[in-house]
């Protein structure tokens, strides 16, 4: 058991002092009428402080709406939470607080935070460090994503038994998760696999944007036409008859014109990434003004399927959608910025140069016959400008086609190496599948439900549950869900894994009945600590003793959770 105490004071008036116990903690409703008293809230001061933001606990992440009361109090810098937990063997104390700041941009919260008395500055250090309580110290997968699989609070993903972080979550990401949980030894390279894959990726949107929808083949042929048309105007260059024009008057023309060529091929090449970046920063935008509501929508409907009571609109999943792509854009465009900089600076120098060429022209401009020469220059640098802008584009595409070759060569060598470290999964597996077929015989009766790992013909890992398509029904796969984490619970205390050895559980309300009485059955005689919130009425198949029990909090309209 690792959660033992949460209290919630105002000063030194507590408010709630709730004391957790090994097996099922019920919070429940003491009236029919259980909504809106907090039982939810209980849950989300417990995530508060493993971690969590703690906007949930004012704001409702379902309907967006502010619990006026409950924020004005807990950010009032009075109301503190101190959650009190024993993970192997060893006691810690965490307490937090939010305190309202008036700023000239608005109001600031300020997260304060305290571990056993050690106070941390800011939310990321003080996540970084509860991480270090479960012995979490990996950067991949992040540990917000590894605690979602115990804390189930987001009624989106509540009924996925595989996928419980959100949509668009990838399955390579979810490799990562599984192999983290799991203590796969090739999780670093798994890791590095995973990272060159990205990267693989930018690097082909990069040559795709550079190319323009041209082959490097066109490319390549209009380079040696343009090779072509130097050499005859070189010819035409050699052949010129300049008799009688001063020689180092000529020298300096040509010595001028060779820096301007450099210049100008230079300034060519940053145009050319800065072209790059537009098209990027475009096609970044598009895809928020434009979104792929087709791609979207399958994937929301795919979720509807198996969350029937799905509240992330799809709304909602387009935002998340153009979140991400917005900041792709503003990154590009910082990046834009400096490469102007760079432009700028150059193109001051080709106009230095530029000027010093024209007071050349000018000083010749009594030879009457130069006009032609003058000409043959000048389609010289048009060409060599044209041919710097094509033999960038070609360099730049070959340059990354080698690095994807290298990233691929080294991915192929990576999963040679994961192949020999499975022998160690497949038995971490086997010690997790063991509780979870026995748990889910009991609550489906005819099926049970097992996790795989398949490695694929390339080589890389695959994870999946067997069985997940029989789970249909009213409420069946939020059952499923919730039999899954404790499974998981179950298999890090056996494994000692270092992990969160609990799980909190809301949004139960679709699970019928008889499911949620033997899961909670399960959950005590298994010894498996499990901290549910649910109505009053979900709970008569057990009993009224079975609930005395069990239960550490009821709740009530005359008497909400904060009292207010």
């Amino acid at each position: 058991m690792q959660l033992r105490n949460l209290t919630v004071s105002e000063g030194h008036r507590v408010i709630r002092n709730i004391d957790f116990q090994d097996g099922i903690n019920i919070i429940t409703s003491k009236d029919d009428d259980g909504n809106q008293v907090g039982k939810s809230t209980t849950l989300r001061v417990i995530n508060f402080c493993l971690g969590s933001n703690g906007d949930s606990i004012w704001k409702d992440p379902d309907s967006k709406t502010v619990n006026e009361s409950v924020y004005q109090l807990v950010t009032g810098g009075l109301l503190t939470f101190t959650l009190k937990l024993n993970v192997n063997g060893i006691d810690y104390s965490v307490t937090r607080k939010v305190e309202a700041q008036l700023t000239k941009k608005g109001t600031r919260l300020r997260r304060l935070s305290w571990i056993n008395e050690q106070e941390y500055s800011s939310q990321d250090k003080f996540k970084t460090a509860v991480a270090k309580i479960f012995g979490y110290d990996v950067e991949k997968p992040s540990y917000n994503s590894v605690k979602s699989r115990f804390v189930r609070l987001d009624k989106g993903s509540s009924g996925n038994v595989f996928r419980f972080n959100s949509f668009f979550t990838s399955n390579d990401e979810y490799t990562l998760i599984y192999s983290h949980i799991f203590g796969f030894d090739g999780h670093h390279e798994l890791t590095q696999e995973f990272e060159l894959i990205q990267e693989i990726k930018t690097l082909q949107l990069r040559s795709s944007f550079l190319l323009n929808g041209s082959k490097e083949s066109e490319l390549s042929d209009k380079v040696s036409s343009i090779d072509d048309a130097l050499e005859l105007l070189y010819l035409r260059e050699d052949s010129y008859d300049i008799t009688g024009i001063q020689n180092e008057a000529i020298e300096k023309l040509r010595v001028h014109r060779s820096e301007i060529i450099t210049l100008s091929n230079e300034i060519t090449n940053l145009e050319t990434k800065e072209i790059y970046n537009q098209r990027t920063i475009k096609n970044y935008r598009t895809k928020v003004a434009h979104v792929d509501s087709t791609a979207i929508k399958a994937i929301y409907d795919e979720a509807l399927t198996l969350v029937p009571n799905l509240t992330k609109t799809f709304d909602e999943a387009v935002e998340f959608h153009n979140a991400i792509f917005i900041k792709k854009a503003q990154y590009v465009e910082k990046q834009s910025g400096i490469l102007n900089s760079k432009l700028a600076r150059v193109k001051n120098l080709l106009n230095q140069q530029l000027g010093l060429e024209k007071k050349l022209f000018k000083s010749l401009s009594n030879e009457s016959h130069l006009s032609g020469f003058i000409l043959i220059e000048q389609a010289i640098q048009e060409k060599r400008e044209e041919r710097g802008r094509l033999t960038y584009v070609l360099d730049e595409v070959s340059l990354i086609r080698d690095e994807v070759n290298g990233k691929n060569n080294k991915i192929a060598e990576l999963r040679a190496m994961l192949e020999s470290y499975m022998g160690e999964l497949a038995t971490n597996l086997t010690r997790f599948n063991t509780p979870l077929k026995s748990i889910t015989t009991k609550l489906f009766k005819s099926f049970s439900l097992q996790l795989k790992v398949n490695s694929e013909a390339n080589g890389s890992l695959t994870f999946s549950t067997v069985n997940e398509d029989k789970v249909s029904g009213d409420g069946a796969p939020r059952a499923a869900s919730m039999a899954f984490d404790m499974a998981m619970v179950e298999y890090v205390k056996e494994s000692k894994a270092k992990l969160p050895q609990f799980t909190l559980q809301d949004y139960l309300e679709s699970i019928d009945e008889e499911k949620l009485s033997e899961l909670m059955i399960l959950a005590n005689k298994r010894k498996i600590q499990t901290v549910i919130s649910v109505l009053n009425d979900k709970l008569q198949l057990v009993g009224h003793e079975f609930v005395t029990q069990n239960r550490i909090l009821e709740l009530s309209v005359g008497d909400k959770f904060f009292k207010v």
